[in-house]
C-alpha cells in the first residue's frame, strides 16, 4: 500500500492511457510541470493519458500546478476521485478536455474549479457537502446531460437548471428540497427519492413517453402539468389529488 508518491515518475511514460492508484494511502496528490524554463515548457506532462482514477486512497488536498493549459493532460477524458477527504480541487480548471469527473463520497463544498471544466458531459457529485448556493457556480456547463446530486445539503434546484438543454439525467436523492422546478426541459430521468418534505414539483413540458421518475416521497402537495397526473398518481402516488388552480376569467 503506497502513503506516499512523487508523481513526477510519470512524467516520463508519454504513452501511458490510464493510471490508476486506488486504495492507497495518499493524503496529498500534487501534479506539477517541472519543465517550465524560460517562460517555456520544455515537456508535455501525460500527454496521452486518458483516464485517471484515485479512489479511496484518504486524499485531503488534490492540486493541479503550472499546468500547459490543454496540453499537459491533453488526451485525459476521465478522472475519478471518488471516495476520498477533498473538499477543494485546486487547478483542476487546467483539464480542458474532461468529458467525465467523479467527485463523489468527498467533502466537496467548493465548486469554482469545477464549474470552469465546459466540455463536462458527465458529472458525479453525491455525497459531499454541496448547499444551494454552492450550485449557482454549476451554470456555465452547457453540455452536461447526467448530473449526480445524491446525499447533499440542498435545499432548492437554481432557476439555471432549466437552461440546461443537453441534460438528460437529474439525479437529487437524499436532499432537503421542498420545491421541485426548474428542471432541464430534456429530461428523460430524474432520480428523487428520500428527498424529504416535497410540497411542490413542476414538470411542465414533459410527456409520459419521456421522462422516467423515480421517486419514494412523503407530504406531496402540488403536481403541475396536467398531463402527467394519472401517470404519476398511479404509479407512485395513488393517495394525492391534483392540484388546480383557478382561471381568469
Amino acid at each position: 500500500m503506497i502513503d506516499k508518491l512523487d508523481f513526477n515518475v510519470f512524467n516520463h511514460m508519454i504513452y501511458l492511457n490510464k493510471l490508476k492508484l486506488n486504495y492507497n494511502r495518499l493524503q496529498k496528490i500534487s501534479f506539477k510541470n517541472r519543465y517550465y524554463i524560460r517562460d517555456k515548457y520544455i515537456r508535455i506532462i501525460l500527454p496521452n493519458l486518458r483516464a485517471l482514477e484515485v479512489e479511496n486512497c484518504r486524499v485531503e488536498t488534490i492540486v493541479f500546478e503550472n499546468m500547459n493549459m490543454g496540453r499537459d493532460f491533453g488526451c485525459l477524458r476521465a478522472i475519478s476521485l471518488a471516495g476520498n477527504k477533498i473538499s477543494k480541487i485546486q487547478g483542476i480548471d487546467c483539464l480542458v478536455g474532461l468529458k467525465a469527473a467523479y467527485f463523489q463520497n468527498n467533502k466537496i463544498t467548493d465548486l469554482s474549479q469545477i464549474a470552469r471544466l465546459n466540455n463536462l458531459v458527465c458529472l458525479r457529485l453525491s455525497s459531499n457537502l454541496i448547499t444551494s448556493s454552492n450550485l449557482i457556480e454549476l451554470g456555465n456547463l452547457k453540455h452536461l446531460e447526467k448530473l449526480n446530486l445524491m446525499n447533499n445539503k440542498i435545499d432548492e434546484i437554481p432557476g439555471y437548471f432549466k437552461n440546461f438543454k443537453k441534460m438528460t439525467a437529474l439525479y437529487i436523492s437524499k436532499n432537503e428540497i421542498s420545491r421541485i422546478i426548474n428542471l432541464p426541459p430534456n429530461l428523460m430521468s430524474l432520480g428523487m427519492t428520500n428527498v424529504g418534505m416535497i410540497k411542490e414539483i413542476d414538470l411542465n413540458y414533459f410527456e409520459e413517453r419521456d421522462i422516467e421518475i423515480q421517486a419514494s416521497i412523503t407530504n406531496f402537495q402540488r403536481l403541475f402539468n396536467y398531463g402527467l397526473y394519472n401517470y404519476i398518481k398511479t404509479n407512485f402516488f395513488p393517495e394525492i389529488s391534483l392540484y388546480q388552480p383557478k382561471l381568469c376569467t
